[in-house]
């Protein structure tokens, strides 16, 4: 029964020693108030040194908003002789908090960043330095490292005179110099600066802070701009002096000698952890000046670099941190450590999600917290950013590319500083974080840097925009547009093209234009044309390695994906060659991949996919509104599947083309695969095979054609359809089916065959050669039988076809298209195949017509973007023709 007791003891004894008996807080204002006691803010003192002195190790003083001049000489000076001798003398074991608004009981509830508590040295405030106290706050024989100033902007010190004077500590007498550390003075100490802005101060050594004679504070969340000295503005190390520097934003200090971030003399190696060190001008050594001091420096951004620098971005740490506005580094408000401050990082800094495993409180200097985690990612963010301040943008963070431009500050900011030149959208790539959106004007874009991390690459060839985890790029900007929707898509081009060598030879462009490995959901592509990637001649066996996946050199000529999950939209990938998948090569995911308004064209794979191809898929790969005409592969001309998942609707599938000898699926080939057409048409696609057929169903495989038209397929004999392996399944339901199948259920006669009497097969994108537009080839005619045979199940976007028609009746047409005839006046353009009658005629898109204006005629075209006149199109003489812009759309009238 005794042991319980004896260590309940022991506990109550440890807990005593460890800590402080009757800890105290004192409380200061600045004009005090009560009775001046300072026990509370009701009886504040407004004398900040008397309640230092007063305090005992373990006590705390909390300073309100407001602005304090030391008063006093420190305790037992010797050869102090005038006001500028007067400092705020630090007192071991107390810990200092400012920012206080004067009516918080609990330290929690003070805010960081709104008003300021200001200790200043200029003692006659009438800004004349000379006047002014040599060191704001000195710490002069500290020993306990939990001495603490937190939260006070210190400034207007001036240590400009070479003598000295003494402070004794019991029968140690402590010398220090006038012209020694302007802002804060470390001699022979320990202690904590922190939430600290030490700005505009003056030495001839340490402008806003000096350690000497072996002092060894801990640095943190704190900023030192515009200090000026000698020797080392912002710092000064001297005498066996090694601070540890911790998330530090040391900027815009001027030193006359050497060192205007840092001087690190005789044997001072402070340790510089996720700290900025930049902007700071000397005629020489404007960051770190060494004279026999060795910093130890990690995670950090050092202005010129230094050497070693271990895990600092640009491996040195010579990169530009990227200031909002380091003009103006007090913000707006001139509130410093607040929130606007001109030192926070923009959305392009590399030293955003770049700092590691400092022993810092979790927020920076403006009390918003460490690791922020940005709710349009999909994790938490790991990293915290490099210096005093964390980013904690909220909205989409765009970056911006325009590589014609001339003028702007190039860093991606904005349109007229946008990203610019041959490197423009790789440097943007580089730059990016996870939740950034990428906009790029239109323009020809060639990849020029490795991917990242990437084992075996060695020539040009093996360049690629490689992707970002969760960032997502958006094209077909003219370099304007404020909105995602304000894009011209159709009219601005924005080219991601892999002929980097010689433009006449295809042997030697990059083997992938585009790499995505292991990205997350929210990566997207969106308004880009990728072309001219991919690898047709190196063996099975050649590839590199990004991210410890290995990517073959014969896969995925434009875009190659490994482990990776995105979306794509409005992608135009045309005119790739590789071995597989020259279009695209799809290889492990686990989430589905949406594809929307993506068009596959004039892409070569030697063996399979000429499009696409996708294996190992354990999700779905789902394809709305795309067409794929034209593609070419010796086994499945438009797509390869194999272990995949695949459901496409409201697409095309036409003048795809498999290889002679034993080639397969002139359109699809799949193999252990579920595969579901639903609104498609299917046609004009060419086996160069006697007797194969334009889909093959292969292995363990399960094809569904609902909705949707097979026809004007053929290998150069005959018409083909599809043909099937003993152990694949095909469902067909609601079809248009060449040549017939059994059972068809619901199919129009029965079986399915019947001519869907679509309106010029052998010019699928019609006259306009625009695929998507009014004039395609593929719309049904007006007797077509597969007009209002279809169903709209089982997804709401059929609703509409591929065009954005919305569907007439109560059923949907059977295939991609809806029926309209030509003379109607739809939602997105207007086309007219005989002459127009006097008229105003609308659209609300862009309006195209090839139509003729007879003489005595008066016509007005009228749309809210653009109007383009087909060959074909003629006003004669007498007639009267003109264009405006409405926003309205009219059905036109015979």
């Amino acid at each position: 029964m005794k042991k319980p007791k004896k260590i309940y003891v022991f506990i109550s004894l440890m807990f005593l020693l460890s800590t402080p008996l009757l800890a105290t807080i004192r409380y200061v204002t600045q004009t005090g108030s009560g009775n001046f006691s300072g026990v509370s803010w009701v009886n504040s003192s407004n004398d900040l040194q008397a309640m230092i002195n007063a305090s005992l190790d373990g006590d705390e003083i909390w300073v309100k908003h407001g602005t304090y001049y030391p008063s006093v000489y420190p305790s037992g000076c010797a050869g102090c002789s005038s006001p500028r001798d007067y400092t705020f003398l630090m007192k071991s074991g107390v810990k200092i908090y400012g920012q206080f608004a004067g009516t918080e009981s609990s330290i929690t509830e003070r805010v960081l960043g709104v008003g300021e508590s200001v200790l200043s040295g200029d003692l006659t405030n009438d800004g004349i330095n000379t006047n002014n106290a040599y060191h704001v706050v000195s710490f002069v024989n500290i020993y306990s490292p939990a001495t603490t100033l937190d939260g006070f902007t210190i400034k207007n010190g001036h240590a400009n005179i070479n003598s000295s004077i003494s402070i004794p500590f019991g029968t140690t007498l402590y010398t220090y110099n006038r012209n020694w550390g302007g802002g804060v003075l470390f001699i022979r100490s320990r202690g904590l600066l922190t939430n600290c802005s030490v700005v505009n101060n003056y030495a001839t050594y340490g402008g806003g802070l000096l350690n000497s004679n072996i002092s060894y504070p801990t640095i943190t969340n704190s900023i030192f701009v515009g200090n000026s000295a000698v020797d080392g503005a912002g710092i000064y190390n001297h005498v066996n002096s090694s601070p540890a520097i911790i998330y530090t934003t040391i900027a815009n200090n001027i030193a006359s000698s050497a060192g205007g971030g840092m001087y690190n003399y005789d044997n001072s190696n402070p340790e510089i952890q996720n700290t900025i060190i930049w902007n700071n001008t000397s005629p020489t050594f404007g960051g770190i000046a060494n004279n026999g001091g060795t910093p130890v420096v990690s995670y950090s951004i050092v202005q010129n670099g230094n050497s070693p620098c271990s895990n600092c971005p640009n491996t040195n740490g010579n990169a530009n941190p990227l200031f909002k506005n380091s003009s103006d580094p007090d913000g707006p408000d001139n509130i410093w450590g607040s929130t606007d401050d001109g030192l926070e990082l923009i959305v392009t800094s590399p030293a955003i999600e770049a700092a590691f495993g400092s022993p810092v409180a979790g927020t920076d200097i403006t009390g918003q917290v460490r690791h922020f985690d940005n709710p349009l990612r999909y994790k938490i963010a790991f990293f915290a950013d490099i210096g005093a301040y964390e980013n904690h943008d909220t909205n989409p963070i765009i970056i911006y590319v325009n590589g014609s431009l001339t003028t702007g500050a190039n860093n991606g900011t904005s349109w007229s500083n946008a990203y610019r030149g041959t490197n423009a959208l790789q440097n943007a790539l580089a730059a990016s974080k996870e939740g950034n959106h990428i906009w790029v004007a239109a323009g020809n874009y060639k990849p020029s840097a490795y991917p990242i991390g990437c084992a075996g690459c060695s020539s040009n060839r093996d360049f690629s925009f490689h992707l970002k985890d969760g960032v997502k790029m958006y094209g077909g900007f003219i370099g304007t547009e404020t909105n995602i929707n304000q894009r011209f898509l159709n009219t601005y081009e924005t080219r991601l093209d892999g002929n980097i060598n010689n433009p006449e030879d295809d042997t030697d462009n990059v083997r992938h234009v585009i790499v995505s490995v292991s990205d997350r959901n929210l990566t997207g592509l969106d308004g880009f044309t990728i072309l001219n990637g991919g690898d047709y001649t190196s063996s099975g066996s050649s590839s590199i390695t990004v991210e410890s996946r290995q990517l073959n050199y014969g896969e995925g000529g434009g875009i190659i994906s490994v482990f990776s999950e995105f979306s794509f939209s409005n992608l135009k990938i045309i005119k790739n060659r590789s071995k597989h998948g020259a279009g695209l090569y799809i290889k492990y995911t686990y989430n589905d991949i949406p594809f929307e308004n993506c068009f596959f064209s004039e892409n070569k794979a030697t063996d399979f996919g000429g499009g696409l191809y996708c294996i190992n898929i354990n999700s779905n790969i789902i394809l709305k509104k795309c067409i794929f005409e034209r593609n070419e592969s010796h086994i499945g001309g438009a797509f390869y599947s194999t272990v995949a998942n695949i459901f496409a609707e409201n697409s095309v599938f036409h003048g795809n083309v498999s290889g002679t000898t034993g080639g397969f699926g002139s359109a699809l080939y799949i193999s252990q695969s579920n595969v579901e057409l639903n609104h498609c048409t299917v046609s004009g696609n060419i086996s160069n095979t006697p007797t194969r057929e334009a889909i093959y169903v292969g292995i363990d495989s399960e094809f569904s054609f609902n909705n949707s038209i097979l026809w004007g397929n053929h290998d150069g004999v005959s018409p083909t359809a599809v043909e099937k392996h003993s152990s694949g399944i095909l469902n067909t339901e609601k079809s248009i089916f060449e040549g017939g199948i059994t059972p068809c259920t619901s199919c129009p006669n029965s079986n399915g065959n019947i001519d869907p009497k679509l309106a010029n097969v052998f010019n699928a994108a019609g006259p306009d050669n625009i695929w998507k537009t009014f004039d395609d080839g593929l719309v049904p005619t007006s007797n077509s039988p597969a007009i209002n045979a279809g169903t709209i199940t089982p997804s709401g976007s059929l609703l509409a076809d591929i065009r954005n028609v919305s569907k007439q009746g109560s059923a949907r047409e059977i295939g991609a298209y809806e029926f309209h005839p030509l003379h109607d006046c739809l939602s997105q353009r207007f086309l007219a195949d005989k002459p127009l009658a006097s008229g105003n005629y609308e659209a609300g898109h862009t309006l195209l017509s090839i139509a003729n204006i007879n003489s005595g005629n008066t016509v007005t075209l009228t749309t809210s973007r653009e109007i383009v006149l087909l060959p074909g199109f003629k006003a004669e003489n007498g007639a009267v023709f003109s264009a405006s812009i409405g926003n309205n759309c009219l059905l036109a009238t015979e």
